[in-house]
């Protein structure tokens, strides 16, 4: 049986896939405004906050835990 050889890296892609990545990554920066995505890290800081003032897991957050944060608006 001949020895198998572990790949250091991420695979090389031929030009053609890494061009199609490259233009799905470009879809996918532009799929949000810049001002939408810093409300979302906002909004994130906050229920990480609120969570770990109260002890509780953040993410994976419960059904309980969003509940209760929910509740309080």
């Amino acid at each position: 049986m001949p020895d198998l050889q572990l790949l250091s890296g991420p695979p090389i892609l031929p030009t053609t896939y890494q061009d199609a990545v490259e233009t799905a990554k470009d879809y996918l920066r532009a799929e949000k405004a810049e001002a939408t995505r810093r409300a979302y890290r906002s909004d994130a800081r906050i229920f990480v906050n609120w969570c770990e003032a109260r002890g509780l897991i953040a993410l994976p957050a419960s059904p309980e835990t969003l509940t209760e944060y929910d509740h309080r608006f």
